[in-house]
């Protein structure tokens, strides 16, 4: 018997037992991280989440003005196997990033990660910023000459105050034009100093050695503006206890994540698509925040204090060890030098004697204190004696 399709039928649709999965779009201006939530943990969500278009320039680059000759350059000249990132130079260039901004998605995400790389700007041509990624760097000197111009670098946080709020504000204005806030997620990212690396099948904690503290503190004066110029935009903030991922797809860096963290975001972004109100949505998310903080620390941070208590207990053995060797080390000092004292003793016995050159016996008693191994041994054994002598005091 033929049986009936249920695809355009409600009941049929009700009793699916796999459902299809309702698609949101997505279109980012921010940093990878933003990206990979949608690629590391995809399937971890109700919906299926479409990326329309994804930007990852400076803010501090986007708003500033273009180079001369930027028209110089096509995508054909710049060395790179990602077509991408060849095109977030070029709109870079041509200050076209929120001209090329999908905002028919259904969702603006933004995040700031990106204002912590370098600038470049050209010379006698003010507030030319480009993003001096990894690719422009391999590109640098085939883009100065095309352009005609020698380009220098300028660091974030050398930028001013005014310049920076500038490029905020420039930023809000443009994302509400077309966006009202209900439909723009922040997505607050903080540079980790933890990772955990996987080695020989055994997982293993480490630091970053470079400084992350005045990227956090720049994180943090952006976030904090931004929030009061998009009073009543969804938030997104890490979980605490988060660590890195040494064995990230990308590589080791304080914004590559364990996947854990990405779960966390991608449970956020099903919360804030399913529009609850404004308050369970932020009690939910902070419960998600809670739920993964412990979750990292029961899993990543058990971790780290086993390693740290093996090391102590290496550090205790190697003390315990370099203890036995002093001890050693003393009571052949104290032997030598009991050796040293019973000559001298027959020194002054002899002294006694009529018959011994007692110049010469004087010189002998005299050299033996003044040896190195004499003044070694009585500096060595004088806190013991000492201990020793008040012992019997007491």
């Amino acid at each position: 018997m033929e049986e009936k399709s249920t695809k355009n039928s409600p009941e049929g649709d009700k009793n699916d037992p796999f459902p299809e999965k309702e698609t949101k779009t997505f279109s980012i201006l921010g940093c990878c991280v933003s990206r990979d939530i949608f690629e590391i943990s995809k399937d971890k969500s109700i919906y299926d989440y479409k990326i329309n278009s994804f930007w990852a320039r400076s803010v501090l680059s986007i708003f500033s003005n273009k180079i001369k000759n930027f028209k110089n350059i096509s995508i054909d000249d710049i060395n790179e196997k990602s077509n991408w990132k060849k095109k977030c130079i070029l709109v870079d260039l041509s200050k076209e990033i929120i001209k090329k901004t999908d905002f028919t998605s259904d969702y603006i995400l933004i995040d700031i990660g990106s204002i912590r790389n370098n600038l470049i700007y050209a010379e006698n041509q003010p507030l030319t910023y480009l993003t001096f990624g990894e690719v422009f760097q391999n590109n640098l000197t085939n883009i100065e000459k095309l352009l005609d111009t020698k380009l220098k670098i300028e660091y974030p946080f050398r930028i001013s105050d005014e310049y920076l709020y500038f490029c905020l504000d420039s930023l809000c204005q443009k994302i509400l034009k077309y966006k009202p806030v209900n439909r723009i997620i922040l997505n607050e990212l903080v540079c980790v100093k933890d990772y955990i690396k996987t080695e020989n099948n055994k997982e293993i904690t480490g630091q970053f050695i470079q400084d992350i503290n005045w990227q956090n503190n720049l994180f943090k004066k952006c976030y904090d503006y931004l929030e009061k110029k998009l009073k009543g935009c969804h938030i997104l903030k890490i979980p605490e206890n988060t660590f890195c991922d040494y064995n990230h797809k990308w590589g080791p860096h304080p914004l590559h994540y364990v996947s854990e963290v990405y779960d966390y975001f991608i449970q956020a972004l099903d919360v804030i698509c399913s529009d609850f109100d404004f308050e369970k949505e932020k009690l939910l998310i902070r419960n998600l925040q809670n739920i993964y903080s412990n979750l990292n620390l029961n899993k990543y941070k058990i971790t780290k204090s086993q390693e740290t208590i093996n090391n102590l207990n290496t550090q205790i053995q190697s003390l315990e060890q370099s203890n036995s060797d002093l001890n050693v080390s003393l009571q052949n000092q104290v032997k030598e030098n009991q050796k040293l004292n019973n000559k001298i003793v027959d020194f002054q016995q002899a002294l006694s004697d009529k018959n011994t050159d007692l110049e010469w016996a004087h010189k002998e008693i005299q050299s033996i204190k003044s040896s190195k191994s004499y003044k070694i041994g009585s500096a060595i054994t004088y806190i013991p004696r000492k201990i020793f002598k008040r012992k019997k005091t007491i």
